[in-house]
């Protein structure tokens, strides 16, 4: 079903349905799968029926999580067709009690999926959910939720941002400006999340830090910098000055980050600050407190 579902999200269009209703049944259901599949094969060792049961929780949730992610990206992809029913489904997804019960990769999907999901929905409760991104970082997956899974919604938040921030264009040029609520919902959020965000990684002088894709599917992959860049890659950060920033205010770990805790941070830092690259100047407060070259390199 995860296929099929992920076939129709590529397609151009849907045919007409009530789409919201459908989907929400189809990720109740895959919440449902390891309880349901609850049979398990009869064995004589207790260990070895311990490990044949681990083995089909895994399977489960593995499942699980792939009907879910299937069924978030037709909703991210055809949102925006209002007859189709999503934009409801994305609402109450993106709401504080929905989306903690969300396994963490549903959760960094909608956060990446920021410009589809707010395309979705009125320009007010565009506002009031984008209002909301500080606090669903801070949520996490359950109310024990671990500091690296915390870091990892970071990470998919700011590049949800960078990717709506692109998504606006130029002043004078052709195309459709988003509803100013929205934009200034996400110019708020960048401050909020700008707060929260963690001491900048130790990185090689003259390496600089790589941009999120602004294409959904490279995104949602981890991806960096696609065909369609955020910035030529001559306006990346150089790390030399990042650095810097970060043994002037006495970080001294990065030389111990693990690489996926250092390949993280470099994501996180990267989306922010071209976050801040875009931000119109009149809207800059503290920026070059975080990102000193924010005007001419960063």
């Amino acid at each position: 079903m995860a296929g099929v579902l992920r076939c129709l999200a590529d397609a151009p269009r849907l045919p007409t349905l009530d789409w919201g209703t459908a989907i929400k049944q189809i990720l109740k259901l895959s919440t449902c799968l390891e309880s349901d599949q609850s049979s398990t094969p009869v064995v004589k060792s207790e260990s070895s029926a311990a490990s044949v049961k681990d083995d089909a929780t895994a399977s489960n949730s593995s499942s699980q999580v792939s009907l879910g992610a299937a069924c978030l990206l037709l909703a991210l992809k055809h949102g925006s067709v209002a007859s189709h029913g999503l934009g409801e489904l994305l609402d109450q997804l993106l709401s504080q009690q929905q989306f903690t019960q969300l396994p963490l990769q549903l959760q960094q999907m909608l956060l990446i999926g920021l410009p589809e999901a707010l395309q979705s929905l009125s320009s007010q409760r565009g506002a009031a959910v984008t209002g909301t991104l500080s606090t669903l970082c801070m949520l996490g997956p359950s109310s024990n939720s671990n500091p690296q899974q915390l870091r990892e919604l970071s990470a998919a938040a700011w590049t949800g941002l960078a990717r709506y921030m692109h998504s606006i264009p130029e002043p004078g040029s052709a195309g459709d400006s988003p509803p100013a609520t929205i934009t200034e919902a996400v110019h708020e959020a960048v401050w909020q999340l700008l707060e929260q965000l963690p001491l900048p990684p130790f990185l090689p002088p003259g390496q600089r830090l790589p941009l999120p894709s602004t294409d959904l599917n490279s995104a949602l992959s981890g991806s960096p910098v696609g065909a369609r860049a955020i910035a030529d890659q001559g306006q990346l950060l150089p790390v030399g000055q990042v650095a810097g920033l970060s043994h002037q205010i006495g970080h001294q770990e990065g030389e111990r980050e693990g690489a996926e805790e250092g390949s993280l941070l470099q994501r996180t830092w990267g989306a922010a600050c071209a976050c801040l690259q875009m931000m119109p100047k009149h809207k800059v407060r503290t920026a070059e407190l975080i990102c000193p070259s924010h005007f001419s390199e960063c």
